[in-house]
């Protein structure tokens, strides 16, 4: 198996941005890094199939559940929601995550993030850890994004980047790469594509 990168997106300004569709896989990985114009509100990850799924009134019939973990602290809950809420604390944050991304089956997450806090050496950055499902079971996520959870805005220096784990691995050499045979002593040299013995 080898991981390659499906997808990449950068914010804009506005309150929300995505990586843009991607040829998806059964395995997903994302990593992100999410500059706000404040400490507001709560920023919410989400996915989709072709465009994000933002359907449905939080606690009522939205398609999200998620449990977090607040600087080790005790579980809390949130079912039905129009994404995966996730926590404010500062206005720097970085997101590491895990998608199980079979078609049939309610997409499950795993998700790590730590965050900026008060600025200075004398406090300590946030970590919370979520585990969370979005309950599609007709197609695979090709999208993921980021939403601010309010009016503030994501930086163009915040991104989103997914790799995906049903890649082709693939050696590109440069001319000029030198190949010696050791079985036959012979030495051969790469230019345009074509293998010359020397």
């Amino acid at each position: 198996m080898a991981w390659i990168k499906a997808g990449s997106g950068n914010g804009t300004g506005a309150v929300s941005f995505d990586s843009g569709t991607f040829t998806t896989g059964k395995f997903l990985m994302f990593m992100s890094y999410i500059e706000r114009s404040a400490d507001a509100t709560n920023t919410e990850f989400r996915m989709g199939y072709n465009t994000i799924d933002s359907s449905g009134t939080d606690g009522n019939d939205g398609n999200y559940a998620r449990q977090r973990i607040a600087d080790g602290g005790t579980p809390d809950y949130t079912i039905d929601q129009n994404g995966i809420n996730l926590r404010t604390a500062g206005t720097n944050e970085c997101f590491f995550g895990y998608i199980l991304n079979k078609s049939d089956k309610e997409k499950l997450v795993i998700m790590f993030q730590t965050a900026q806090g008060a600025t200075g050496a004398n406090s300590v950055p946030y970590r919370g850890e979520f585990v969370a499902k979005w309950d599609n079971t007709s197609n695979q996520a090709n999208i993921v994004g980021f939403y601010s959870g309010g009016s503030n805005t994501l930086s163009s220096t915040s991104n989103v980047t997914v790799l995906g784990s049903d890649g082709t691995e693939s050696t590109k050499l440069q001319d000029g790469a030198i190949f010696y045979e050791t079985d036959t002593n012979k030495e051969f040299l790469l230019s345009n594509n074509i293998w010359t013995e020397l």
